[in-house]
Order: structure tokens, then sequence, then C-alpha cells
């Protein structure tokens, strides 16, 4: 199978040339492998893809040896690891010398060695001039004056009213870059760059206590709520319109020190007649403490101690929720497998379930 391989160094470069080259000697499309990346090594996509499906008796096609690559060393590890030891054919179009196809003897092999070394002597010389020269033109660019990179923004002249108004939180950042005229980036580091500089900058601005847009007597309202353990996290920021982490880290801000009863001791709060109701389903065996935590709005493990707590004199039962969804004799296979009458693998096929669901509900089940 023929398979040819093209590279270019940039995006930029046009490997056309190259593909016209692949058409004359009739390779199709789909063998035809493409990278638009560096030759000073291999670590190239479609090279290491090509290197994967080309087998013992291909045959590979390059327009020329420095399109292999432009290090020696590599380009001679590479070629000897294809031709010896994968014992791949190789062509240079550019060399007719550098056909493995062809001269298979003692003679032939030491010639297209020889024509190796010195071609791959001149693509690593030329990438390397190539650097010299690029290296000597911007040194020559830098002594005339010329500035690399993109230009830098001047400061406006109301640039530090506008970061104090930001860092002080009565502006957002977005609307302070409109009024500056700069991206949104650009004024968000150098107001962070500006607050680092000068030591009392950011000292003398007082810290943002507040979510932008909530009222403060609502919020400490519903922190007060949450650190006095009648409402969880979820609850009250959902009453102010935010997300849990956000209001936590404002209610810790505004009430340093004070830690959540809720978060630190469930059964401290008091539950409500719905949390009794969920709880009776679950010790009931209606309904998977899963589910009912998740119904209250808490953890599992919360969910449980705290229904425990709430009614210790009701004993769970727990196999009323699962007997309608497992088989009528699951009892009995549960037994079979217990007194090792029958392996897991068996009582779970006999059930229809997998042998970890087995598992899991063999261990709910009692």
């Amino acid at each position: 199978m023929n398979f040819f391989y093209a590279r270019v160094s940039t995006v930029a470069q046009n490997e056309g040339r190259q593909l016209d080259a692949a058409k004359r000697v009739g390779i199709a499309d789909d063998k035809i492998f493409i990278d638009k990346e560096s030759g000073k090594d291999f670590n190239r996509t479609n090279w290491k893809l090509l290197t994967k499906i080309i087998k013992k008796g291909d045959v590979l096609f390059v327009k020329s040896i420095d399109r292999i690559g432009r290090n020696y060393k590599e380009i001679i590890r590479v070629w000897q690891e294809l031709t010896k030891d994968r014992e791949v054919d190789v062509v240079v179009l550019d060399m007719p010398l550098l056909d493995t196809r062809k001269e298979k003897n003692l003679l032939g092999t030491f010639v297209a060695d020889i024509v190796l070394q010195i071609l791959s002597f001149v693509a690593e010389n030329e990438r390397v001039n190539i650097l010299e020269r690029q290296r000597q033109g911007i040194e020559a660019a830098k002594a005339r004056g010329v500035k690399f990179g993109r230009p830098k923004i001047e400061i406006p002249e109301d640039f530090e009213t506008t970061a104090r108004l930001y860092l002080n939180g009565e502006i957002h950042h977005k609307e302070a870059a409109r009024r500056l005229g700069v991206k949104n980036t650009w004024f968000v580091s150098h107001a962070l760059r500006l607050g680092k500089k000068k030591k009392n900058y950011r000292a003398a601005v007082p810290e943002r206590l507040l979510p932008k847009g909530v009222d403060g007597d609502k919020f400490d309202f519903h922190a007060k709520k949450w650190f006095d353990g009648e409402m969880n996290a979820r609850d009250a920021a959902a009453a102010l319109g935010l997300n849990i982490t956000t209001f936590s880290k404002y209610a810790h801000k505004r009430f340093p020190g004070r830690k959540s009863l809720y978060r630190a001791k469930g059964a401290r709060i008091v539950p409500d007649e719905r949390f009794k109701k969920v709880a009776l389903s679950w010790l009931e065996g209606k309904t998977t403490a899963k589910i009912a935590a998740h119904n209250c709005g808490i953890g599992v493990n919360r969910f449980t101690r705290l229904a425990r707590l709430t009614f210790p004199d009701v004993q769970r039962i727990k196999s009323g929720y699962f007997t309608a969804r497992n088989p009528p004799n699951f009892e009995e296979i549960v037994n079979d497998w217990i007194n090792g009458n029958l392996s897991q693998k068996e009582a779970a096929r006999r059930c229809g379930y997998s042998r970890s669901t087995f598992s899991k509900r063999a261990k709910e089940f009692y």
C-alpha cells in the first residue's frame, strides 16, 4: 500500500506543490498525511498516526528529505527504523537515489546511506541558518527601534478613580471598563496590579460584605436563621436569589467566627411537619433514605440521623419498599446465597439482576 507524507512549517505555508507530486505518483487522497508543524522533531500528530498505520511491504513517498524532518540524527534514526526494522520502502521523489525499492544489494544500500547522510546534514544546516538569519533580523530591527508585540495601551487619566469604585464594590468591572473604553480583562488585571503596588490602596477600600443587588436586612435575616439552625443553606440562598456558595461566603464575611448549627449539629434543627411526614415514610419502608433526603434538601447521613432522633420509638421497616420491586422468591434466593447453596452469579441470574445490583438489594433487604 502506498502512502504520501507532506509537511510545511506553519499554517500560512502552502502544501500544494507536495500534493501535486502525490497525485503524479497516483496516491489516493485518504493515503496522504499532512502536518503543518516544525520539522525540528517528530512529535507531530499525523506523522505519529502514519507510523502506527504503515506496515511491512508498504511504500512511503515524500517530496524531499527535509519534509520528513530537519534534525540530522532523528532523520537517520527514523530512516533506519522504517527501512530496516519495519521493512517499509521509502521513496524521495526529488532524489531518485533515495528509493529503497531499487538496488537492494550492498552497493545500492551503501550509496543510499551516503546520500541520506548528506541530505540530512543539509536539511538540518538549512534550519540552523534560517534561525540564525531570523535572530540577526530581530536584533537589527530592535536596534532600529522597532517594537515587537501588541502596542502598549496608555492608562486613562481617570483610571485610578474608576478602579477605586470597582474595588469598593460600587460598580461592576464591565461598567468600569466601558467608562474607560478598555477591555474587561485589561481593566481587571491593571486594577489588581495597582492595588498591589500601593500598599495602603486596597487596605483603604472597605471589603465588599454584601452581594450586588441584595438588601442587607433581608440577607442578615436569612443568614441568622441559617446560623441558628432554623434553615438550611439551600433554602436561604434560594430566598435571596443566590447560589449556595455565594450565600455562605458573604454570610461568614458579615458574621465572622460564627458556625451554622445546621451544618455543625443536624440534631438541633427543628423538624417541621413536612420533614416528619417524609421521615415516617422512610421508617415505614415506603421510600429510600436517598430519595427522602433529597426531598428534604439535606444529606442522607444527616437525614437518617435526624429522623431517628425525631422518632426514637419507631422501628424502621427495612424490607417494605424493596419487596415490591424484587422477585417473589427473592428472600429464598438470598437465603440460599447467604448459606452458600448458591453462588452470587447464579443468584443474580435467577433474579434477573447484575451481580452488583443483586448484592446491593440483598444488603438493603436485610
